[in-house]
């Protein structure tokens, strides 16, 4: 990888590829730009970020059903043994 400095723009990445002609003395050089891959990187960064911040949310959500079915349960459970000691009672 090389770096061209220009002061009036941002730092520009380049990937050096070398390759040697067979049966020649000469040797091809492709400069490519890296910027692409770096607009991808953080694109494919932003999508893992929101997948994960939905993933979370949905665990939080399962959770949070899951205990208030449980507290329902609890209550129901509840109300029906004092309803059966209050007509023992009476």
């Amino acid at each position: 990888m090389r770096a061209e400095q220009n002061p009036l723009q941002a730092t520009k990445t380049y990937l050096a590829l070398s390759r040697h002609l067979p049966g020649t003395a000469w040797r091809i050089i492709v400069f490519s730009d890296m910027r692409h891959l770096a607009v991808q990187a953080s694109t494919h960064a932003a999508l893992a970020s929101a997948a994960i911040g939905c993933l979370l949310l949905w665990v939080l959500y399962q959770n949070q059903r899951r205990r208030l079915a449980r507290g329902r349960e609890e209550a129901s459970d509840v109300g029906k043994s004092q309803s059966g000691t209050g007509a023992q009672r009476r």
